[in-house]
């Protein structure tokens, strides 16, 4: 008995000494930090003390932050320092708890942006988005801002009722692509547009801002092709490119034919066919 009270009073003590050490260590951080900021001028910001989802109105952003006071060396630049002075804008992209609030995380809801870089979206384009393969994406390595060729492959050439061949043909070109995302990734504004050389698993979805021409191709294209994308160079050649089909792939004059150049030939045949035949030319009558 004498020995299990010897134990109990070394753990009792152990377990003082360990709260007194906490409480000196703790003391000793507070008065770091008091001997820190000794003379150190302190302005206030505005901490998201919960996650800010991307799109919240400003008009609501006070119950998502707390106002603290952080050393002047320590605020972020452009932070915030008046809630009301944010009017209608709302944020750009998700904000996390303990990030300072800071004004170019903040956009006018008019105003669109390519994702990643912050740039604006030229006034008077339609956005749109289609969904393709990596594979057909360059490889998952396409990024916003990057100008994009669309190919696209139909079944039965521009007019179904004639007999042309599989054709492809680049339908687009200098497509602004102004955001990408796809189920393992999504790029926000002030994200890197760097990604993983690894091979994606996932489909992308690509949004394009065109003119209502464009848009209206890039749609029929969509639902009535098969969509390749290809990132264009600066220095891209604008000349035109004639489609490749069987014909011209494998040197068939007669496979590559052009929609015009077939219908002109279906139009001589349907004449030459109206001509009559000898059986059916009528002698005249005697007299």
């Amino acid at each position: 008995m004498q020995g299990d009270s010897k134990r109990a009073v070394a753990l009792i003590v152990a377990a003082i000494l360990g709260l007194g050490g906490v409480f000196l260590l703790v003391r000793y951080v507070q008065a770091s930090e008091e001997r820190a900021l000794a003379g150190t001028e302190l302005v206030t910001v505005f901490m998201a003390r919960s996650e800010i989802p991307a799109g919240t109105s400003a008009a609501v952003i006070a119950d998502f932050v707390e106002e603290t006071q952080v050393p002047i060396n320590a605020r972020a630049e452009g932070s915030v320092t008046d809630l009301s002075a944010l009017g209608n804008l709302q944020t750009s992209v998700d904000i996390v708890p303990g990030e300072q609030l800071i004004e170019s995380r903040f956009t006018d809801s008019a105003i669109r942006t390519i994702a990643g870089l912050g740039q604006s979206v030229p006034e008077g384009l339609f956005e749109i988005t289609v969904q393709v393969g990596a594979e057909r994406a360059v490889g998952g390595q396409l990024s916003p801002g990057d100008r994009v060729a669309v190919i696209a492959t139909s079944e039965v050439g521009t007019d179904p009722s004639l007999a042309v061949p599989t054709e492809t043909r680049i339908v687009l070109r200098d497509a602004l692509l102004v955001n990408v995302q796809s189920a393992e990734f999504t790029l926000t504004e002030g994200d890197s547009t760097e990604r993983d050389r690894s091979a994606p698993q996932s489909d992308f979805l690509l949004t394009f801002a065109l003119n209502p021409a464009d848009t209206q191709k890039l749609t029929f294209a969509a639902e009535n092709t098969s969509l390749w994308m290809v990132r264009e160079p600066s220095l891209a050649p604008e000349s035109p490119t004639e489609p490749a089909n069987y014909g011209n792939f494998f040197g068939i004059p007669a496979l590559a034919a052009q929609p015009e150049t077939l219908a002109e030939v279906d139009e001589t045949e349907t004449v030459e066919s109206e001509e009559p035949t000898d059986e059916e030319v009528i002698e005249p009558a005697e007299g």
